[in-house]
């Protein structure tokens, strides 16, 4: 379920952007992001601006009878870059929109969302700067947006053959994988 939320959030972005969409501005990139955050990432992520990158930060699950309660969170992580002036990349300048007012917006694109997969209503928690004084040094700002919704599973039956007729189905291990076709119940 996290890649779906994590492609259809990317979808919607992308439905949303440009100067003719409802956003009004253009967000050349928008991709999935799996790194850390750190200063090596960052470089490389301000090679295209403004870009969105969309992440899975954490998943918590909790029984309920016989399903599983799972609440994601994402992190979007907007990065802009404008050289012309040090607060430029933060607030915008001319007809060139800043990290502060993208991160604004996606988190009103965001709210109370399901971008159409059974999950509950998407949330914005919260909007905070992302290695502010690295950012501002390299005439960029990158701005993180915290969202969370939740999703339930149905917890399978894993006795006997429970599991691997689960593994089977959830995973194709038979047509991707040929080397895990053996019996998961054998010794």
């Amino acid at each position: 379920m996290i890649d779906l939320i994590i492609t259809n959030a990317i979808t919607h972005i992308k439905d949303h952007a440009g100067v003719t969409a409802p956003l009004g501005y253009a967000i050349p990139k928008v991709e999935p992001f799996d790194g850390q955050v750190n200063e090596t990432q960052m470089a490389q992520l301000l090679q295209t601006t403004p870009a969105v990158f969309v992440a899975f930060a954490k998943g918590t699950g909790i029984e309920q009878g016989h399903a599983r309660k799972w609440s994601a969170t994402l992190n979007l992580i907007v990065v802009a870059r404008n050289l012309s002036t040090p607060d430029a990349a933060r607030i915008g300048k001319g007809t060139e929109v800043g990290a502060n007012r993208i991160a604004e917006d996606m988190a009103l694109l965001f709210d109370r969302q399901r971008l159409g997969l059974e999950i509950d209503e998407i949330d914005p928690m919260d909007i905070t700067p992302i290695v502010p004084g690295w950012a501002r040094t390299h005439k960029a700002a990158i701005v993180g947006v915290t969202l969370r919704t939740g999703y339930a599973v149905e917890i399978p039956d894993l006795s006997g053959t429970g599991l691997s007729e689960f593994l089977r189905a959830r995973f194709d291990l038979d047509k991707a994988h040929p080397a895990f076709t053996t019996d998961l119940r054998s010794p």
